[in-house]
């Protein structure tokens, strides 16, 4: 395979970089003509065009083709094929540097187009038919070389002045580049060089074309007459050097590190049951149980008492306790007839406890039990614990009797 060359002149070399003989200018024109475009097929009167211009022979065509057969001679037949009236270059793209720039151009990569440039396109031709795609080449490099100096002067503003000083004295009509050179200078701490380089670029515009700068260059001299921060960009931050190991043991550390656990929401309470007032524990639903009665329970109201802060002494009287009846749970107030309560008996005190939780046991089953008194433990201090006795049901009405209460059945 074989390399051809544009920039810089043209010229073609084998894989071991030996040069190849193409023969004269004209054969030179040609083989530009057809390796700008590679692999599409340009008609002979667009050829003849190409290489003679505005005034080509009358033999044109002949001549074209004898042309052609010397391209043959030097790159190999089939690298030049022909395609009805039309010839075409069959080589790979990478095998042409323009199609290397303008690749690296067309990716975005100013850097790498520039390596690609070996200087100025078809240098040494007389080509009048391709100066239009020579000027194109030519504007293609110049954006590339300011996009990369800008890129370079983010970087180390004091390295790049001279290669944009360098730049802008041989373009001196790309404002784009004076830009550039008067933001490395304000970056490298010279405000006076960077307003004398606006000065400068002002006088070529006005004497070459009599025109004032633009909006880029004159935004450029107004913020570096404000001092404006916006222009220091990436030069302010400070880089660090000599600490890559260091950098990458800390990146390491950071990306092997575990994640920490985050923390487990609180254990929902298990349902059917809920918490006391002032404690964690649970109080027993009716009929959680399996040994429960299949008859439905009242409901149970649990409370743990807690100490209550001192009360001024009321002036009111006695307070009416309720009592629970140990049959259906319901509450009951104490006929008229039987307050003040009588002092519990001694089976009452045995039986209430003024301390303890109020709990609702469901009755036991009855039984058959001979007809007998069974004391009724009046309420003391608020709370009593309601436990009928095992033989019976307390389903009777309570009488008061001097003794004490009493529960006696009712008469058939």
């Amino acid at each position: 395979m074989v390399r051809i060359g544009l920039l810089g002149g043209v010229r073609v070399t084998t894989d071991d970089g030996e040069p190849v003989d193409i023969g004269s200018a004209k054969t030179q024109t040609l083989l530009a003509a057809l390796a700008l475009s590679p692999g599409t097929p340009l008609p002979q009167a667009r050829l003849v065009d190409l290489v003679w211009g505005d005034d080509p022979p009358r033999t044109a065509h002949k001549t074209l083709q004898w042309h052609v057969a010397q391209l043959r001679k030097g790159l190999g037949g089939p690298a030049i094929a022909r395609v009805g009236d039309a010839y075409r270059l069959d080589v790979p793209p990478d095998a042409i540097d323009v199609a290397r720039f303008r690749r690296h151009v067309g990716d975005g990569d100013p850097g790498g187009a520039l390596t690609h440039w070996g200087g100025s396109p078809l240098a040494g031709l007389d080509a009048p038919g391709l100066s239009g795609a020579v000027a194109g080449l030519t504007e293609q490099w110049a954006a590339a070389v300011e996009a990369d100096l800008e890129r370079r002067a983010a970087a180390d503003p004091r390295g790049v002045v001279p290669a944009l000083t360098e730049f802008v004295e041989q373009h001196p009509l790309r404002e784009r580049a004076w830009a550039v050179l008067m933001t490395a200078l304000f970056r490298a701490g010279r405000q006076a060089d960077a307003l004398a380089a606006y000065r400068r670029a002002r006088q070529h515009l006005v004497t070459e074309l009599g025109v004032e700068p633009g909006p880029e260059l004159r935004a450029a001299e107004t913020q570096i007459l404000a001092h404006d921060e916006r222009l220091r960009g990436a030069a302010s931050s400070t880089a660090l050097f000599g600490r890559d190991q260091d950098l990458a043991a800390t990146l390491d550390a950071l990306t092997a590190a575990p994640p920490s656990p985050r923390p487990s929401p609180p254990a929902a309470p298990p349902r059917g049951s809920s918490p006391r007032r002032g404690s964690g524990s649970a109080c027993p639903v009716s009929g959680s149980s399996p040994s429960a009665p299949s008859h439905r329970t009242p409901p149970c109201r649990c409370s743990t008492p807690g100490p209550r802060p001192p009360t001024a002494p009321t002036t009111r009287g006695p307070t009416r306790p309720r009592s629970r009846s140990c049959a259906t749970g319901s509450t009951a107030s104490p006929s008229p007839s039987s307050w003040p309560p009588p002092a519990p008996s001694a089976t009452a005190r045995r039986t209430s406890s003024p301390a303890s939780t109020t709990t609702c046991a469901p009755p036991a089953p009855a039984a058959p039990a001979p007809r007998a008194t069974a004391p009724c433990a009046p309420p003391s201090s608020g709370r009593s614990t309601c436990s009928p006795p095992p033989s019976r049901s307390c389903s009777s009405s309570c009488r008061s009797s001097p003794a004490g209460s009493t529960c006696r059945p009712r008469p058939p």
